[in-house]
Order: C-alpha cells, then sequence, then structure tokens
C-alpha cells in the first residue's frame, strides 16, 4: 500500500511539473512616430521553456525595428 501512494504522488508531482499554461510575452518598443508601443503576444498551452523560447524569437524580431526593444514573459 505504501508503495502504491508513493507511485501515485510520484505521478502527481511528475505531472504537475509538465503542465502546460497560457502565457503573455510583452513587448515594448518605440516606434518613432508615437513613441514608446507594448504589444501583448498569446502563447496558448506551452510550457514556460518552449514560451520562452517563442519570447526570445520576439524580442529579436521587435529589435529589428528598435534596438532598444524588449520582451518580457508573463
Amino acid at each position: 500500500m505504501k508503495y502504491l501512494a508513493l507511485g501515485i504522488s510520484l505521478l502527481f508531482i511528475i505531472g504537475l511539473s509538465s503542465c502546460k499554461k497560457d502565457w503573455v510575452c510583452t513587448c515594448t518598443y518605440d516606434d518613432g512616430v508615437t513613441g514608446t508601443v507594448s504589444v501583448d503576444v498569446d502563447i496558448l498551452k506551452a510550457s514556460k521553456s518552449d514560451a520562452q523560447e517563442v519570447c526570445d524569437a520576439a524580442d529579436v524580431t521587435w529589435k529589428l525595428i528598435d534596438p532598444n526593444a524588449t520582451c518580457e514573459l508573463k
């Protein structure tokens, strides 16, 4: 019985650690016309590491418009 409870607990912990959820990547840049602009990019049903990769890619893209652009995963 102890091993069964331990096994179920272990599966529950592993299941929680690989949880996928919705993330928001907020990018801020200066468009040179109206000033500072913020854009939210919704990242749906992704792990944190996958969402961070998407946000980092968005950061590279926005830096083409404004070298001082920043993107932050929330």
